[in-house]
């Protein structure tokens, strides 16, 4: 820049012009010359240099710089997805499984002895069970069971007991069965997600213990005696 040529140069002047022990030398010259007063002479200098500055400063304009502004950036926005509106899913004919009653799972029964199974079920569905409705065994072991119409209208949000008697087997060992509900027409539904499985009957029958049999003691027969 222009700027840079002309400082020291003007600095020069400055320091001599205005320097105190600065006296202009003694020259040759005729004694009626006219002497150059020195403070007429700073002052020029100082007119010549700050003219000079002004023309330099036009000539070379500082740059202008904005001053920084610290704007925010935009924070996102996180958009969640809505939450999923969860509803139960809806069948014409569903059983919901609430207790057991009776015998829960595992009870020990004597071998040839009569129970009574019971189970609580919730009518979930849309429908109304009427009395045509019926509980029916579907797999397993079926004990002597027999299928039970309903005795009464169950609307859907009702409850009912089920009760069915049943025979434990002879035989020890550990005996399920499997029961689900049935429409007027035949066609079986039960609990579950989607309403098609079964209720269980799940007992360990015990062998009875076998009584003795009686052995009969023979009477001896009467000794014959001889006349005498």
């Amino acid at each position: 820049m222009k700027i840079k040529a002309y400082i020291p140069v003007l600095l020069i002047l400055l320091l001599v012009s205005c320097s105190p022990g600065a006296t202009p030398e003694a020259t040759d010259a005729p004694a009626d010359a006219p002497t150059m007063d020195v403070q007429v002479l700073n002052t020029a200098v100082a007119a010549t240099v700050s003219a000079e500055l002004t023309r330099i400063a036009v000539e070379n304009p500082s740059p202008t710089t904005a001053p920084a502004t610290d704007t925010p950036e935009p924070t996102a926005t996180e958009t969640l997805p809505p939450s999923p509106t969860l509803s139960p899913l809806a069948l014409d004919d569903h059983a919901l499984f609430v207790a057991d009653i009776t015998i829960p799972d595992g009870t020990e029964v004597i071998g040839g002895e009569p129970f009574t199974k019971t189970w609580r079920l919730q009518n979930i569905g849309l429908n109304t069970w009427t009395t045509d409705y019926s509980f029916v065994f579907v797999a397993g072991e079926l004990m002597d069971g027999f299928p039970f119409f309903l005795e009464e209208e169950v609307p859907s949000g009702g409850t009912v007991d089920i009760s069915i008697t049943m025979i434990a087997p002879l035989t020890g060992g550990t005996y399920e069965g499997f029961w689900m509900l049935s429409d007027e027409e035949g066609n079986v539904f039960g609990i579950g997600e989607n309403g098609n499985q079964a209720v269980l009957v799940s007992i360990v029958a015990i062998e009875p213990t076998p009584i003795p049999s009686s052995t009969p003691t023979a009477t001896p027969a009467p000794t014959a005696t001889t006349a005498p």
